[in-house]
């Protein structure tokens, strides 16, 4: 009998245990322990705004003043789900925000000039989402972060308001209102990867799952990527063409040719923008 309790005492402790680690308040624990860095920081692709990478400086900076190791920031396609983690960004615009949350809805219910830090355990890992209404907010949210001595964080989940020089944090009212699953900006996930071609046009590979790109407005998915949509309804393009010694202009009412679409090759690797950000970063901290 004396085992049995003593079993269920441990059983409870491990439980508070587990419980007080899911908490804002032991910041910058889990993802720093002593002086040790155990995490990984994670910014969108291309399509994400470029204060997303500053967000991510904000946070590493803040943090390398207490970690030994150098710390560096990467993109989506380097996250792994089986680790700790700090995300930044919406996740219509981080794809490992979407892979944690489920959907990659531009849309959390979050209110106008509000910044948000959203602490989520899925798989072992504890995953920190650094969000905001407007880009300027999560910025506003990083900023928060790497002030993290000046406030008291608490529970899972926290607002930001207030300026960038100045945030103010709150516990949040209501959690973040994520799409239901029959919601058409849902993340469908399918068979297992290694690569994009594993997967459909619409998908990639992310933490080895067929994930849904989510393309936000104004995009497309295309060969696992998010490109541009064409605009249409553009004035016509007025030309002259040359005949004898006359120079003549085109008539400016007829429609330009249709040019054919660019695919970009398959097997090219992706260096867009955000790449280049991340390899920056990883080029500064010391």
């Amino acid at each position: 009998m004396k085992i049995l309790i003593l079993s269920l005492l441990l059983m409870l402790l491990l439980g508070a245990a587990m419980a007080a680690a899911a908490s804002l308040s032991s910041y910058p624990e889990p993802f720093v322990t002593g002086s040790s860095f155990n995490a990984q920081i994670i910014v969108g692709g291309d399509m994400a705004p470029a204060t997303d990478a500053l967000a991510a400086t904000d946070i590493a900076v803040s943090l390398q003043q207490i970690a030994s190791a150098k710390i560096t920031a990467g993109t989506a396609q380097e996250f792994d789900a089986s680790r700790d983690s700090i995300l930044i960004g919406l996740p219509c615009q981080n794809p490992a925000i979407a892979a944690v949350l489920g959907t990659s809805s531009c849309d959390l219910g979050m209110a106008a000039g509000t910044g948000y830090l959203m602490l989520v355990e899925k798989g072992g890992a504890a995953h920190l989402i650094v969000t905001g209404k407007a880009v300027a907010d999560t910025r506003k949210a990083a900023r928060a972060l790497a002030k993290y001595r000046q406030y008291a964080f608490s529970g899972t989940e926290m607002q930001v308001t207030g300026t960038l020089d100045k945030p103010e944090i709150k516990q949040a009212a209501q959690p973040l209102q994520l799409p239901k699953a029959a919601d058409k900006n849902t993340v469908a996930s399918s068979a297992s990867c290694n690569t994009d071609n594993d997967c459909s046009e619409e998908q990639w590979c992310l933490a080895g799952q067929c994930t849904a790109l989510g393309c936000p407005a104004g995009t497309k998915a295309q060969n696992h990527d998010c490109v541009a949509e064409a605009k249409s309804g553009s004035m016509p393009v007025v030309e002259k063409t040359v005949t004898g010694d006359n120079e003549q202009k085109n008539n400016p009412s007829e429609p330009p040719a249709a040019q054919p679409e660019k695919v970009p090759d398959a097997n090219a690797p992706k260096q867009g923008f955000f790449a280049k950000i991340a390899a920056f970063l990883k080029s500064i901290f010391f």
